[in-house]
């Protein structure tokens, strides 16, 4: 989309707009995963919601430089609010459409990070070589046709079996959804864990390329780093999915995100190129299995009736996150890069400490969790 509205000699003030409405719309994403935690078949609501965020990003597509910018936005929007139901809405399906055994629940999560990782890799890949060899309509109107691809291909899903009873219509209200992510200690020491490293997370783009500046004095150097940080979150993904985590989610995650910390601070103080391209590749690595501990967190500690909630929730504050700090760091600029890194790093192991604490004060209490009356063969 940036390169689209680029063409037409848009500047980066409407390339921002357009990153922005694609994405704040993500908070409104709750709302719409009440409908999936009215307890029946999700299935041809998220695939709605998939030919929709098609349709809407090929109507921007399309709209740009022949309607008003307004307009062009007003379907970024539709499309951004959409989104979230295409990543959490449907990872929150997954542990109702696989037996309900924790080893088979973990290895499924692994493999539903993994997709992340790799849409996160081959995508932009994918389309940017699209948008080079034809044009950067083309290759968003691909990103279009594979959204209604994916809508068709949802209906080919484990159909979730629907519960009798008076429940059987009703969900948790926003409200009440909010206030157990904040009074289920285990869901909540997930949520402060995974919101301070999508901070510092989601600054990496441009904090590596400033750590390439000051320790080799050119951009390049930097894009390398950024590039092995990615390449490390991939075989990160690719590696709990094939060996499981194991343990409590609450701790797992706590344990990850002082870890990722931990190297961040290595990258940052890093006093040579050497040193900081493997504190990057190792904080890559480390966010795969950390980004399924968040997943294995949100299946454990949600309610029933408000799960598909929780996951769209905590999926939104982490995109919300991750793009507060790459903005952050974009004005600090890149001179600060690796004292910012640095910093970062030690707020999340000095968070990692406190939610340490809190643990030993108020074990994690599962909550409802996965409904295992819901599974059947």
């Amino acid at each position: 989309m940036i390169l689209l509205v680029a063409e037409p000699g848009g500047g980066g003030m409407d390339a921002g707009l357009f990153a922005v409405c694609l994405n704040l719309p993500h908070l409104l994403g709750p709302l719409l995963a009440r409908r999936l935690d009215r307890v029946g078949d999700g299935r041809p609501f998220i695939a709605t919601c998939c030919v929709l965020y098609g349709v809407a990003l090929a109507a921007a597509a399309l709209s740009i430089g022949r309607a008003p910018l307004v307009v062009s936005l007003a379907f970024v929007v539709v499309a951004g609010v959409c989104g979230p139901v295409l990543t959490a809405g449907l990872s929150s399906q997954l542990s109702l459409m696989v037996p309900p055994s924790k080893a088979i629940q973990r290895r499924a999560q692994g493999l539903d990070a993994l997709t992340y990782g790799v849409a996160g890799s081959a995508g932009p890949a994918i389309v940017a070589s699209i948008a080079t060899a034809s044009t950067p309509l083309t290759a968003v109107l691909a990103l279009s046709g594979t959204a209604a691809v994916a809508g068709a291909l949802m209906m080919t899903l484990p159909a979730v079996p629907t519960q009798d009873g008076p429940e059987a219509e009703t969900a948790l209200g926003m409200r009440r959804v909010i206030s157990h992510i904040v009074h289920a200690s285990g869901l909540r020491r997930a949520t402060v864990a995974m919101m301070v490293t999508s901070f510092v997370a989601g600054s990496m783009a441009i904090l590596a390329v400033g750590r390439g500046i000051q320790l080799r004095g050119d951009p390049d150097s930097g894009a390398l780093l950024a590039a092995l940080y990615g390449a490390g979150s991939l075989l990160g993904s690719i590696f709990t999915s094939v060996v499981p985590l194991k343990g409590e989610a609450d701790r797992t995650t706590i344990c990850y995100s002082i870890s990722i910390g931990t190297t961040f601070v290595l990258g940052g103080l890093a006093p040579n190129f050497a040193t900081a391209l493997v504190a990057f590749v190792i904080a890559g690595f480390l966010s795969g299995p950390f980004f399924v501990a968040t997943l294995a967190a949100r299946t454990a500690y949600s309610p029933d009736r408000g799960r598909a909630q929780v996951f769209v929730a905590m999926g939104a504050l982490k995109i919300t996150l991750s793009a507060a700090g790459a903005a952050v760091a974009g004005l600090i600029g890149f001179d600060t890069a690796g004292i910012f890194l640095a910093l970062g790093g030690a707020f999340i192991v000095a968070v990692g400490a406190a939610l340490i604490l809190d643990r030993h004060r108020r074990p994690p209490t599962s909550g409802e969790g996965v409904s295992l009356g819901h599974y059947r063969r």
